[in-house]
């Protein structure tokens, strides 16, 4: 993103509906992770 000088927004979505068992995840925690890990991602940019 930064090699196409992107300055927007980003979003995160996540699904949670019976199909395909997507209702059996955990999504804070995995909100939580992902976050820690573009935290992280972000100090080496």
């Amino acid at each position: 993103m930064n090699d196409q000088n992107y300055s927007g927004y980003q979003a995160l979505d996540y699904v949670w509906i019976e199909w395909e068992h997507y209702n059996e995840s955990d999504n804070l925690s995995e909100t939580i992770l992902f976050r820690d890990f573009l935290k992280n991602f972000a100090k080496e940019i």
